[in-house]
């Protein structure tokens, strides 16, 4: 806090604040029984949170080296954690497959959000305070609006773990880093708010041109299918040919046997290869119609992202 110091958390099961002017450990806070997995600092600073191996996440101080509060309900791993803008409320997410809102003051559990089908590995709530949104080993992101802790969406498109999430600072845009080696971006609201983003927008048009170029397709093949054939046109001779170059490829093999099994063999290796998006084709997922752009990364799992705080578009 105040950009003088650091919080870290290793499996030593202890947390660590460094000063950024002296680059030397302050304070070392010791309380978890095992491993702990993540740190965050409350938007305010002063004040964090931990996430650990045993099932709990501990609010602390930075002038106490023992816990002001233990948050325990999950019923296995805390993976990550993370504070509510207002610096009221605490998140965290479990490899039990639930994300739970905790109460800093009581540090009791206010909500439970289930739905996933895998370890939840990371969380992120908006600059506003009232979306949170999930991810983790189901490959899916959900999307909660936290003051009724109704599911408003699950959104489909990573065909690996997703590790890290990030709002936009108007809170429209939701990013997400995962092992698949890419960055997605999600229109979350689908509201005027981010009906004006520039990404929204140019999603909206490909969609437009999409649908146009459907149209087309479709009309060209009805002209098609109305089309008088030409089929009936071929004359008895041409049917004898084809019955004696019938009778020839039952006693021998033709060549189109041939292209037809290098066809085969260029079909699988055709199927293992990256789509326009840089996806495995063999691993594609249908994508949700809130997935607005995919960036790619040079065979590197992403593990986490940040947005910038000002519009750079």
């Amino acid at each position: 806090f105040d950009s003088k110091y650091l919080v870290s958390c290793s499996e030593d099961k202890t947390a660590r604040l460094w000063s950024l002017d002296t680059f030397t450990n302050l304070v070392c806070y010791k309380g978890h029984n095992y491993p702990v997995w993540d740190v965050a600092f409350a938007p305010q600073g002063f004040y964090f949170a931990t996430a650990s191996h045993d099932r709990t996440a501990r609010l602390w101080s930075c002038d106490h080296i023992y816990a002001l509060r233990i948050f325990a309900g999950h019923l296995s791993d805390v993976n990550c954690v993370r504070f509510h803008p207002n610096s009221k409320y605490v998140v965290t997410g479990s490899s039990d497959k639930s994300v739970r809102l905790w109460d800093v003051q009581r540090g009791s559990c206010v909500r439970v959000f289930t739905g996933h089908t895998g370890s939840v590995d990371t969380v992120a709530i908006s600059p506003d305070g009232r979306i949170m949104a999930s991810a983790g080993e189901d490959q899916t992101v959900s999307v909660w609006d936290l003051g009724s802790g109704r599911c408003m969406g699950t959104m489909a498109g990573h065909t690996g773990s997703i590790y890290s999430l990030a709002f936009s600072q108007e809170g429209s845009l939701l990013l997400s880093g995962s092992a698949d080696e890419t960055v997605r971006a999600w229109d979350v609201k689908r509201s005027s708010s981010a009906s004006d983003h520039p990404i929204v927008a140019q999603r909206r048009e490909e969609r437009q041109r999409m649908a146009q170029a459907e149209v087309t397709a479709a009309a060209a093949a009805a002209a098609a299918e109305a089309a008088p054939s030409d089929a009936m046109d071929v004359d008895s001779n041409q049917d004898k040919q084809g019955e004696s170059s019938v009778a020839a490829g039952s006693k021998t093999p033709t060549n189109g046997a041939a292209d037809k099994s290098k066809q085969a063999v260029n079909g699988s290796s055709e199927s293992k290869k990256r789509d326009a998006a840089g996806v495995w084709k063999s691993k594609r997922v249908v994508e949700s119609d809130s997935l607005l752009k995919t960036w790619r990364t040079k065979n590197t799992p992403v593990h986490s992202i940040m947005m910038t705080k000002r519009n750079l578009a």
